[in-house]
């Protein structure tokens, strides 16, 4: 393939991406309209319990099929529950395709506390009061494997917010890009914001593993994914050099 033809392939798949990352956004909005009328029932700080009315929707957006979230939820910051300042109603699909509550030790002197409020996926929705996308990053003590996490905040009265977000099923989206690009030569890659690869053609970038310097000045094409959500707009295709 010429420069040419490489570049109208990332694009094409780029657009494809970009499309179905978005629409997966469709679905954490979802869950984020849900919860605001969930938490706002009481007029105040509602029990953690309340947030079981959220679990149909979660087992409905999780079971759809073909589907790139692998995993839904909603976390809290302090003072937006009555009975606990920290929480996380998420759920998630198992590899067999069951869709069950996700576990996670929340208690600050338990072993293999998951201090959730002090991560990045977390974080950064809040500081950017809007949508981001957050990774590939590896999510130790929660899922404890690669994940990118679409996000967005969720502001309640009285100042309380919450966070609700989707983790993106990393094998949805290898398989994805491997059926818009192949296994064909050049070596391409999709590579997050953070120059971390997402998903690539080729065992010289695995996901999760950072763009070397080496390859980043020896690309052949370089395509963004479009995008309208902060974060995903800074994804991009790559292709390397033939050697």
């Amino acid at each position: 393939m010429d420069r040419e033809e490489v570049t109208d392939l990332l694009r094409r798949t780029g657009e494809q991406l970009g499309r179905a990352v978005d629409d997966a956004f469709g679905s954490v909005e979802l869950v984020r309209q849900r919860a605001a009328v969930v938490l706002s029932a009481d007029g105040g700080a509602s029990p953690a319990s309340s947030l079981a009315a959220l679990h149909p929707l979660f087992r409905r957006l999780l079971a759809a099929e073909p589907n790139p979230l692998e995993g839904i939820g909603v976390a809290v910051c302090a003072g937006v529950l009555a009975d606990t300042d920290r929480w996380m109603e998420w759920w998630r699909r198992g590899p067999s395709g069951e869709v069950a509550f996700a576990k996670h030790v929340l208690d600050p002197s338990a072993l293999g506390f998951y201090d959730y409020q002090s991560r990045p996926w977390f974080r950064s929705p809040l500081e950017a009061g809007g949508q981001v996308v957050v990774g590939p990053y590896l999510d130790a003590g929660g899922c404890d494997v690669y994940t990118t996490t679409l996000a967005a905040p969720l502001a309640l009265p009285g100042g309380r917010e919450v966070v609700v977000g989707g983790d993106l099923d990393m094998a949805w989206l290898e398989a994805a890009f491997l059926r818009g690009v192949g296994r064909r030569t050049p070596a391409m890659a999709l590579v997050a914001g953070n120059d971390r690869v997402v998903v690539s053609n080729t065992a010289l970038l695995t996901s999760g593993s950072r763009m070397p310097q080496r390859l980043k000045d020896d690309l052949q094409v370089d395509v963004p994914v479009p995008s309208g959500v902060p974060g995903l707009s800074s994804w991009r295709l790559v292709a390397l050099e033939r050697r």
